[in-house]
């Protein structure tokens, strides 16, 4: 995680292709890299697209550097035009998941930093998984719970059924999954 002893392209690469005899299009990646990270060093994240590059035939130089909710996001593009590498840098962002707890989706906690982007919500609309529209913080007053008889009825085994359909239909999306 500190950068030391990263194997050269060449061998990621081989390592990423070895991995698997998958011959489909290769899913899209997308790396998310605070700046003030002391924990991962950045040239993990130049890895990380390195070895992506050669499956997705994508140049050594992002094809596009634009600004998102702030902050830097690099991108490569495949031969059909679609950005199948992306690389969002947050500044002055520390080891943990990015949030934008403004846009009502998420909370801070221990490495759940609030820098003003939403890493999951980001990666969820580039893989389809939500629609583009954004969520809009709750006014005070107006959650309302679930009346008790239909709190009663989900189980806990009912919410983690929910979360496996969910990361089932990702990985069916993104060619891994049958």
């Amino acid at each position: 995680m500190r950068g030391h002893g990263i194997p050269d392209v060449e061998s990621l690469r081989s390592r990423l292709s070895g991995a698997s005899p998958h011959a489909g299009p290769w899913p899209t990646i997308s790396v998310w890299h605070g700046t003030n990270d002391r924990t991962v060093a950045e040239a993990n994240a130049k890895a990380i697209i390195a070895q992506w590059s050669g499956v997705h035939g994508v140049p050594s130089n992002p094809s596009s550097v634009e600004t998102v909710d702030g902050h830097k996001r690099l991108a490569w593009r495949d031969r059909s035009g679609r950005d199948a590498i992306e690389l969002y840098l947050i500044e002055g962002m520390g080891h943990g998941t990015p949030l934008k707890v403004a846009s009502g989706y998420g909370h801070t906690a221990p490495y759940m930093l609030d820098v003003g982007i939403s890493s999951t919500l980001h990666i969820a609309r580039s893989w389809g998984l939500t629609p583009l529209s954004r969520r809009q913080p709750e006014k005070a007053g107006s959650v309302k719970p679930a009346p008790p008889h239909q709190a009663a009825h989900r189980s806990q085994w009912d919410r983690r059924a929910d979360i496996q359909a969910v990361i089932e239909r990702a990985l069916r999306s993104a060619g891994l999954m049958r």
